[in-house]
């Protein structure tokens, strides 16, 4: 049997998940490799780094002892992209259709250039029916030596045939510490700035690493439109003019009335995430009463998982706008 340190090298690269790290290494070791995986979790938290790194651990052909390895001619084809047991499916955004899913199958039927062809696809729950059935048929009857990797943000919307036939990896949101440490790695920013972003990125090192590039900007209009709490229209408008800016607002805005609802609640400094705004969350938490903020936590959670799920992002906007407006004392019952 194979030294489960042959394949840590490659996960390196992989920001926390220990725990699923190590039982990828010792599937590999253990040459106990199932023939299709599902890695799904929050966005942001390295799923396709991961399913990456496992990729080139299982093409890898370094000798057992060693770490997978970066220098074998596997790894150094599978770094350029270039290794022809490996196979990528992978859309930013449109779907992956029944064309794609041909030159996969197309591709397998040939014997591979080492132990195994390698195919990730990216994210799974782009492929339609029709492509998500073909590429069923290719796991119920597999021509050759095969695994499949797939990763997912919203499992729920993969399809059925498919994840049920798929080992589940499933990775959990970072620590601060984490992601943190992500940021000073990847970046070289300073630590103390690392942890004041990693506190505003919900334990996902991919938002991290978007706030590092511009945090205040999306902060501050989050700040303007709870403290327009659903009348400065043009804001949220602008907001709303693509799912991933509504999104990245939902998302700090959830953070900025977490801190109002812990003010009512605690008055306690060091609860706060966004500890260098006291003074407006001092501020803007008096504005509400009783359970005032909390209910706004929850309307706001509510619209990031209607966007979540492919709701229109500005009717999500307009209906959030109007909902947090009767919130605020003085504009009517808050509505729950």
């Amino acid at each position: 049997m194979r030294s489960s340190r042959r394949c840590w090298g490659v996960f390196d690269e992989v920001i926390g998940q220990e725990q699923v790290k190590t039982l990828l290494a010792r599937s590999i070791s253990a040459d106990r490799v199932a023939q299709a995986y599902i890695f799904y979790g929050p966005p942001g938290v390295g799923k396709k780094t991961l399913a990456r790194a496992f990729v080139r651990a299982l093409l890898c052909e370094a000798p057992p002892g060693e770490k997978a390895c970066g220098r074998c001619r596997s790894c150094r084809l599978a770094d350029a992209g270039a290794h022809p047991d490996m196979h990528t499916v992978v859309t930013d955004g449109a779907t992956i259709g029944i064309a794609e899913v041909r030159r996969l199958r197309q591709s397998l039927r040939y014997k591979p250039y080492g132990r195994r062809h390698v195919t990730l696809v990216a994210p799974a729950e782009a492929l339609t029916a029709e492509a998500g059935n073909a590429l069923l048929k290719t796991l119920e009857e597999p021509t050759g030596e095969a695994v499949f990797l797939f990763v997912a943000a919203r499992p729920e919307q993969v399809l059925p045939t498919i994840f049920s036939r798929c080992l589940r990896v499933s990775l959990r949101r970072l620590t601060q510490e984490e992601v943190a440490a992500g940021l000073t790695a990847r970046l070289g920013i300073e630590p103390a700035t690392a942890r004041t972003v990693a506190a505003l990125a919900d334990g996902s090192l991919g938002r991290a690493l978007e706030l590092a590039a511009g945090p205040d900007r999306v902060r501050e209009t989050a700040v303007a439109l709870a403290a327009g709490a659903g009348r400065d229209y043009r804001v949220w408008e602008q907001v709303a003019g693509s799912r991933d800016s509504l999104q990245q607002h939902l998302e700090m805005l959830l953070l900025w009335y977490r801190d109002l609802m812990v003010w009512q609640e605690t008055q306690a400094e060091d609860l706060l995430i966004n500890a260098d705004r006291v003074a407006q969350i001092k501020e803007q938490a008096g504005w509400y009463g009783e359970g005032g903020a909390a209910a706004a936590v929850l309307k706001v959670a509510a619209a990031r998982q209607k966007l979540m799920l492919n709701a229109n992002p500005r009717l999500v906007a307009d209906v959030l706008s109007l909902q947090l407006g009767r919130l605020r004392i003085g504009s009517g019952t808050i509505d729950r």
